[in-house]
């Protein structure tokens, strides 16, 4: 009797905490394309400023860069999560 009622309080306490519970989804996308104009917080790609103060600027192979290595021509994948930058990925520079 003790062991049937204390699984219909565990079968109770699941479906409340399933129902209950917030949805963590985090809404993530990256915009792809060449730095147009620099400027000092911000960067314009696709015809759309960014801010990138505070922000996170990799490589490719994840290092981190510093503000300087961002120059108009280069290419650039911005990273939002839950509409705020994340971080920026900036290629270097190809030979076409």
């Amino acid at each position: 009797m003790r062991q049937s009622i204390f699984i219909l309080l565990l079968i109770w306490l699941s479906l409340i905490i399933t129902i209950t519970a917030p949805v963590h989804a985090a809404k993530v996308r990256t915009i792809e394309g060449i730095i147009q104009n620099v400027t000092d917080n911000s960067i314009q790609v696709r015809g759309k400023d960014y801010n990138i103060s505070g922000i996170q600027l990799i490589d490719p192979s994840g290092k981190n860069l510093k503000k300087a290595s961002i120059t108009t021509g280069k290419k650039v994948e911005i990273f939002f999560q839950e509409d705020r930058i994340s971080s920026i990925l900036i290629y270097d520079d190809m030979v076409e």
